[in-house]
C-alpha cells in the first residue's frame, strides 16, 4: 500500500503484521441500552482485531507525537475552517511535521527552538 510505504519512509519505520491479537468490545447500540439498561453490558460481545507491529527510531516517534499533539491543540480536527482551506492548511501541517522531525533528530536545533519559544513567551507571543 502506497500510504503505508510513505509512512514507513517518512518515519524510517518498519511495519509488519503482529502475531498478537487485540480484543475490542463491540459497541452496544443506544437503542439496546435504552431497552435493556445496564443489563445490555452483561453479555458484552468482543471482536478480534488484527494488530500491526511498527518499529521506528525514537526521535521519529517523538516527532510524530509532538505533531499529533500540535494538530489537536491547533483545533484542526473536525474544524470547518480547515475543511474550507484544505490546501493552505495542509501545507502548514506538512511543514510543521517536518519541523518536528528535524527538531527531534537534531538536539541542538531542539534546544535553539526551545530558547526561541522562551523568548516569544517573554514578549507575550505563543
Amino acid at each position: 500500500m502506497k500510504f503505508v510505504d510513505e509512512f514507513c519512509h517518512k518515519y524510517q519505520a518498519q511495519a509488519r503484521p503482529s502475531s498478537r491479537p487485540f480484543r475490542r468490545a463491540v459497541l452496544v447500540p443506544y437503542s439496546v441500552f435504552e431497552a435493556q439498561g445496564m443489563d445490555a453490558f452483561a453479555t458484552r460481545e468482543y471482536e478480534t482485531i488484527a494488530m500491526v507491529d511498527i518499529t521506528m527510531p525514537e526521535d521519529r516517534f517523538r516527532a510524530l507525537l509532538e505533531h499529533d499533539s500540535w494538530i489537536e491543540r491547533a483545533g484542526l480536527q473536525d474544524n470547518q475552517y480547515f475543511s474550507n482551506n484544505v490546501s493552505r492548511v495542509a501545507n502548514m501541517i506538512v511543514e510543521h511535521e517536518r519541523e518536528c522531525r528535524l527538531r527531534c533528530e537534531h538536539p541542538a536545533l531542539q534546544k535553539a527552538w526551545e530558547q526561541y519559544q522562551i523568548m516569544l513567551g517573554l514578549y507575550g507571543r505563543d
